[in-house]
């Protein structure tokens, strides 16, 4: 590993065994919200507008965000490889679709609350929330679109900035980031995505994978 190193990876499904997002729209959506989502999917709506659109009907107050956050499961592996990188001084970005703050304090309720969370914004109108795309951001590096918060961006910075970036993600808002990715883990959706566009990558299943194979191992490339 290099001593310049510097660790992103994504949250929803990631370091949540389930996607916050996901739920959140099974539960609390109607038939516009799922129809919204399946327009996300086959490239009718960009990331962006998808997740405002969200917002807008599931009209949710903080105590239901909150709640749904939090019932969240963390993937069991994920302390350990904090406490390893935090060991080795990597420092570690969760780079995410979802809002940052409930991010921020879903790692606070497992005791971590020092590494970097770079995510969306909200503020609450009448009691219920408003989703807000991260600030500056206005430019996309995907194909797909402007997302509300555009992954690839920050690794393209940070390797503009002389670091050796590595990425773990799991899904399709991490497809443009993965191409930025000195070091790729990936799973689910986003592996499949990597083998059938060409693109070296460490499969992975949880972060005991990950955490095992970077601070032990060299990198052992599956090739597409």
């Amino acid at each position: 590993m290099s001593s310049d190193s510097i660790i992103f990876t994504d949250f929803d499904g990631t370091i949540t065994l389930l996607d916050t997002n996901v739920e959140l729209v099974e539960k609390y959506g109607s038939d516009e919200t799922k129809l919204y989502e399946e327009k996300f999917i086959s490239g009718e709506l960009t990331n962006r507008t998808v997740i405002q659109k969200h917002y807008q009907t599931m009209r949710l107050t903080p105590e239901i965000y909150y709640d749904m956050v939090y019932s969240i499961p963390l993937d069991p592996g994920f302390p350990a490889f904090y406490r390893a990188a935090k060991k080795h001084g990597i420092p570690i970005a969760v780079v995410s679709g979802s809002i940052g703050e409930g991010i921020r304090r879903y790692l606070a309720r497992h005791g971590i609350t020092d590494i970097d969370v770079i995510g969306n914004n909200m503020s609450i109108e009448n009691g219920v929330i408003v989703f807000e795309p991260a600030h500056g951001v206005t430019q996309s590096h995907c194909r797909k679109g402007l997302c509300a918060n555009c992954k690839s961006k920050h690794l393209v910075k940070a390797r503009n900035d002389g670091k050796t970036t590595v990425y773990i993600g799991d899904g399709l808002t991490d497809i443009c980031a993965a191409r930025y990715a000195d070091t790729l883990y990936a799973k689910s959706a986003l592996a499949d995505y990597c083998q059938e566009n060409n693109i070296p990558f460490i499969r992975f299943e949880n972060f005991n994978d990950v955490c095992n194979h970077f601070f032990e191992m060299e990198p052992d490339y599956e090739e597409s």
